[in-house]
């Protein structure tokens, strides 16, 4: 594959609007990839190759890479794509629980250098950052009254699952604060 130009458009309010390089055409690569949204600015380059490689199937329609991306396996972690009429199994990005969460509060923006220490207690008491972390006591939640007998794996992991129900893992997740604007 050659590159022939990059060219990136953006948009202030919702993210960069990005048009990828455009490719030598093939069977299976598409000359002018599907267009795709960037949120966020200091992205892994080579998470944003991997989102602007996933864009060239002929089978994408659209794509995000969200502001917390990291190189993944085939689609970056933290990427999304939508496709027309297939399934692709690499396109999770390997980063199964991954997540992202953002809880708004009706403060004043003074309020979050003000009740910092509040904040932080609060997600040191509701979530657990790091390899194998889990609760103690374990969390209860009704998905755990399920059969989880349909499968050997499910069989398998029910417990670890309860250990780790509500954990945000490891790898690069984080915590910001800020003033949102609408």
């Amino acid at each position: 594959m050659s590159r022939k130009s990059k060219d990136k458009t953006s948009k202030k309010s919702a993210g960069k609007k990005h048009r990828a390089s455009t490719v030598t055409s093939s069977a299976f690569i598409r000359e002018n990839p599907a267009p795709w949204r960037q949120w966020g600015n200091d992205i892994d380059p080579e998470a944003i190759r991997q989102m602007e490689q996933a864009c060239l199937l002929p089978v994408t329609v659209r794509g995000a890479l969200m502001a917390d991306a990291h190189v993944g396996y085939g689609l970056p972690i933290g990427g999304v794509i939508a496709v027309r009429n297939a399934v692709i199994p690499w396109a999770v990005g390997v980063d199964i629980a991954c997540r992202m969460k953002m809880t708004v509060l009706d403060w004043p923006v003074q309020s979050l250098t003000e009740r910092q220490d509040t904040l932080e207690d609060a997600l040191r008491r509701e979530t657990r950052f790091e390899v194998g972390a889990e609760w103690h006591p374990r969390r209860q939640h009704p998905v755990l009254d399920r059969d989880w007998s349909v499968s050997p794996v499910t069989r398998a992991h029910k417990d670890k699952a309860w250990a780790q129900l509500g954990t945000s893992g490891s790898g690069n997740h984080f915590v910001e604060f800020g003033e949102l604007e609408i």
